[in-house]
Parts: structure tokens; C-alpha cells; sequence
């Protein structure tokens, strides 16, 4: 397994891989993902810097990678726009927000963060939470994360070994004749 991570697939793993295995589907849809884009290239939080800094999980080494929306380098603030259908931000979209700002504030050194939120409804933005960064909390975010997609990769393998067993049974079955014998 690759020893790395996106802020994206971070929040991803805490907030979005839970639905996708539990329910059939995880993101937002294609329409709120290609707006999203437009009124972050229209809005000026576009910014094309990627960041990346190891992070040592008491285990391994692992890199981490990020791309801020906007950073206002003056104040040293990195500033994250959220899109979202509805009127009103989602809770959930906001605890996302918070956990990119933080590691993107890892990433970059600068110590606050803003999160504007940018309702496609409304057609209007407004800021919605002031932070500081929190190394204790960037630390377990990073850790949970990798534990979260190791995790995963286990699963996946495990997963992968049940549907290679059955699919050879399966054809095994079907070249014998079916079940019974009868070729059905």
C-alpha cells in the first residue's frame, strides 16, 4: 500500500466512505461537484499550490497532501469555501471543512483558518466559522485516518478473496454441469 493521503480522501474516510459502504453511495452529486468547481474558480478560491509534509505515525513514515482554496498569506490564514444545494450549511459539511483547514494549516504553517459556505439556493456566501490550528488534533486526525484506510485496504483484500472463491466455484459448477448434475 502506498503510505500516502489527500485532505480530500482524508475527509473522505470520516465522512463519506461510511455511507458508500453502509448505503451504495458516498459524495455529493456530479451537479453540486461541477458547480462547486465554477463558483470556486469564480469566487477566487482557486489557489494552485499543492502542500506536502510527511507525517511519522509512531510506525511509518506518510505523506500527506493538500491544495488550500485560498490562503491569505499576509495573515496568515488559510480560507476554505464549501458549496453546498441547500440554504443553510450542513453540520456535517462543516465538521469536513474544519478537519481540511487543519491539516491544510499543518501544511502550510499559517495557524488560523476561515470556512466560507456558498449556498447554490441562495447564490450567496458568507462566512461561517473562525479557527485555530490544533497540532494535538491534526495528529489524531492523521493517525485515525491511516488506521481508517488500512482499514479498509484489509477489507478490501479479505473482500476480494470471498468474490474470487465463489466466482471459481461458480464456474467450476457451471463446467460440471450445475448443482445436480442436470445443467441447469
Amino acid at each position: 500500500m502506498r503510505k500516502r493521503l489527500t485532505v480530500s480522501e482524508v475527509v473522505n474516510l470520516f465522512l463519506y466512505r461510511n455511507r458508500e459502504i453502509l448505503y451504495g453511495s458516498s459524495f455529493p452529486k456530479n451537479y453540486t461537484l461541477n458547480e462547486g468547481k465554477r463558483i470556486h474558480n469564480r469566487l477566487g478560491y482557486d489557489q494552485p499550490w499543492l502542500f506536502r509534509k510527511y507525517f511519522w505515525t509512531g510506525k511509518d513514515w506518510w505523506l500527506l497532501l493538500g491544495c488550500p482554496d485560498r490562503l491569505d498569506e499576509k495573515d496568515g490564514v488559510v480560507m476554505e469555501l464549501k458549496t453546498f444545494e441547500e440554504r443553510n450549511i450542513s453540520e456535517n459539511t462543516l465538521a469536513g471543512a474544519n478537519i481540511q483547514c487543519q491539516l491544510y494549516c499543518w501544511l502550510t504553517g499559517f495557524k488560523k483558518f476561515a470556512i466560507y459556505g456558498h449556498s447554490i439556493y441562495t447564490n450567496k456566501t458568507s462566512k461561517r466559522l473562525d479557527g485555530e490550528f490544533d497540532p494535538a488534533f491534526v495528529g489524531k486526525i492523521i493517525k485515525e485516518a491511516v488506521g481508517l484506510k488500512i482499514s479498509l485496504s484489509n477489507f478490501a483484500k479479505t473482500y476480494e478473496t470471498i468474490i474470487e472463491t465463489i466466482i471459481k466455484e461458480v464456474m467450476l459448477k457451471k463446467e460440471k454441469g450445475g448443482e445436480n448434475g442436470k445443467g441447469k
